[in-house]
């Protein structure tokens, strides 16, 4: 994520999960050395058997927490008669693209749908790369209410191209405590090389998780369901690259753990 994000600059949005279904969708494929190296890059410490199903059993809870979003109510801060939306929703959409007419293997396919309910879409990459690369896109753009649209750039695919597999995700949750658009207003935001800029800025006051830690600061915004939150991490002053580098998943823990 960090060489990502050096990459790209500015502002940055990773799904470690959708990374992960993506390649675990494509090493139920790899055989021998490829299939060893995939699963030692990817920190997988299942095997196959237990793999797949452990990332079935995960989707099957997201879509718990979903079916639970939609009847959770929650306080609100406006007034008017708009559906505010589920409390909880995050879907994914798994699919996989092939070659019409190229012998895939039927094991294959089969563990695709079973665990990750990709079922094959037929293409044809060899005689229409560019209109397979735009139905892709629009299955996509579809999936995540127009969030993205042109997943696969121009040049992504060509005639020699015979599988595609595509992730798609989409979250969207309300605040336990909804913050009120009437609190919103202009702020100086301090970007790291010292420049300012006036943006929005939220504003609430609520009970929540915090915690300070070497100077680091941490605070847990829980959403509507209950079960979910947001983490906001703001590392010390004149420390954010240090801190970015040492981030992992056992540090956050560590962190959340003494937050109160």
């Amino acid at each position: 994520p960090r060489a990502v994000a050096a990459e790209e600059g500015g502002n940055v949005f990773l799904s470690p999960y959708s990374v992960s279904v993506a390649l675990a969708m494509t090493y139920a494929g790899a055989r021998g050395e490829t299939a060893a190296e995939m699963a030692d890059a990817l920190r997988f410490v299942l095997d196959g058997e237990d793999l797949h199903p452990a990332f079935a059993s995960l989707a099957a809870e997201f879509e718990r927490r979903n079916e639970d979003g939609k009847d959770t109510d929650t306080r609100t801060v406006s007034d008017d008669d708009e559906d505010p939306g589920p409390a909880f929703e995050f879907t994914t959409a798994n699919s996989a693209w092939g070659q019409d007419g190229f012998p895939f293997r039927e094991a294959f396919l089969d563990l695709l749908d079973a665990y990750y309910g990709a079922g094959l879409r037929l293409a044809d990459f060899r005689g229409d790369p560019e209109a397979a690369r735009e139905r892709i896109n629009s299955w996509v753009a579809e999936r995540t209410e127009g969030n993205i649209e042109d997943l696969l750039p121009r040049d992504a695919i060509d005639g020699t191209t015979r599988l595609v597999l595509t992730n798609a995700v989409y979250f969207s949750a309300r605040w336990e405590i909804p913050f009120s658009e009437d609190e919103t207003e202009d702020r100086t935001f301090t970007s790291l090389d010292g420049s300012t800029a006036r943006v929005p800025t939220m504003h609430n006051e609520l009970k929540a998780n915090y915690a300070e830690i070497d100077g680091h600061q941490l605070v847990e915004l829980p959403y509507a369901n209950g079960e979910t939150s947001m983490v906001v991490v703001l590392p010390a002053e004149g420390e954010f690259e240090a801190f970015e580098e040492s981030l992992t998943v056992d540090r956050l823990a560590v962190m959340l753990e003494q937050a109160s």
